[in-house]
């Protein structure tokens, strides 16, 4: 029998759904298998997860969305490893108070793993493994639904051996969640396309403002969420009449800033400046447009982005007696002038740093554990 009978045959097998049942259990089982394998409850790794760790810490401890370097945080890492952890000292001088510097899904979810669990690394990092095993089963099945499942397996497999899929499988980061609300946002615009049901345009509203609350840099793709409203998948032809979008796009927007909007409004609040998507990005910036991530190939260097608010910014009397937003806003306006006034210089530059950019995303680089 030919490999395409079998594939036949297995999806309309009554055994499909076992079968994806089966699936399911082996793939969250091997996700966790890599995190007790790399240590389930380690310390987070250095780099950006302490950070979201640290704003976890604070809400858990009824703090709300604050950042603060105190002993009570800084203890289990410096007791861990004093040298590995050393770059925590500096902070310790900071002031805890509110900020607006990360989105706020991961900590959130974090602080309720330490309401239940103390304050414990291994929770997080199930529910982690959880976000993904349930990516790789929408992609597998989206997959199986048009192809059948020996390519579902494929695509399975190949997510599996992926070294990204392995790294964020333990690293306590927002790419599971990222991922995730990718899946969801992908397979409810199809049901959009399919059916035109209000009901699947909310869910893409729902499930983009949750990716907004976990990663913020999803805000680029709302132009692309409006082109792909338009198309139909229902009559035969590409794109809806505009004005049968009036109260899809009503509902996507209603349920989108259901979710996101009172956080866009914390923001704008406590930085008291039009900062929706709060400081994290203008801070950032002025690497991200910048003659040294050219030189490294569209590659974030983050050892250049503190050298460069070391030279070019000049600390305010009283910095050290400052909330975090308030060093935060200062930092970020800062940023947006020096970003902003690289792009005016070289606007021909900009189309060759998105390309390189978008090329070293294909790229797997190594990231400390």
């Amino acid at each position: 029998m030919s490999l395409i009978n079998w594939n036949n045959r297995l999806t309309r097998s009554a055994w499909s759904w076992r079968l994806l049942i089966a699936e399911a259990l082996i793939v969250f089982a091997y996700l966790m298998a890599l995190n007790v394998g790399w240590g389930i409850n380690q310390l987070p790794a250095v780099g950006d997860a302490p950070e979201y760790e640290n704003i976890a810490f604070h809400l858990s401890q009824g703090e709300g969305l604050a950042r603060g370097y105190n002993e009570a945080w800084i203890e289990p890492y410096l007791a861990a490893d004093p040298v590995k952890y050393a770059w925590l000292n500096k902070y310790q001088t900071m002031t805890t108070g509110p900020s607006a510097y990360r989105p706020p899904l991961q900590p959130a979810i974090m602080a309720s793993t330490y309401q239940v669990f103390g304050r414990s690394y291994w929770p997080m990092r199930c529910l982690n493994g959880l976000a993904l095993a349930i990516s790789i089963l929408i992609a597998a099945w989206l997959t199986r639904k048009q192809f059948g499942v020996i390519p579902s397996w494929i695509v399975m497999f190949l997510l599996l051996i992926d070294p990204r899929v392995v790294e964020f499988a333990h690293r306590l980061l927002t790419e599971s969640w990222a991922v995730l609300f990718t899946l969801l946002i992908a397979y409810s615009l199809i049901k959009a396309a399919e059916t035109r049901s209000n009901y699947w345009y909310g869910c893409v509203g729902l499930f983009y403002g949750l990716a907004i609350l976990s990663r913020t840099s999803f805000v680029l793709w709302l132009p692309l969420l409006m082109f792909l409203f338009l198309l139909d998948g229902k009559e035969k032809r590409i794109f809806q009449p505009f004005k049968q979008l009036v109260v899809p796009v009503g509902i996507f927007a209603l349920c989108f800033l259901m979710i996101a909007g009172p956080w866009f409004a914390w923001n704008c609040h406590i930085s008291q400046s039009f900062m929706p998507l709060g400081t994290h990005g203008w801070i950032n910036l002025p690497v991200a447009y910048s003659d040294q991530i050219l030189a490294n190939g569209g590659v974030f260097p983050s050892e250049y982005a503190r050298e460069l608010q070391e030279e070019t910014f000049v600390k305010p009397a009283g910095w050290t007696d400052m909330t975090p937003i308030e060093q935060e806003v200062l930092l970020a306006n800062h940023g947006r002038q020096i970003a902003v006034g690289w792009v005016q210089a070289n606007p021909r530059r900009v189309p060759l740093l998105f390309a390189k950019k978008n090329v070293c995303l294909l790229h797997v680089r190594p990231q400390p554990v």
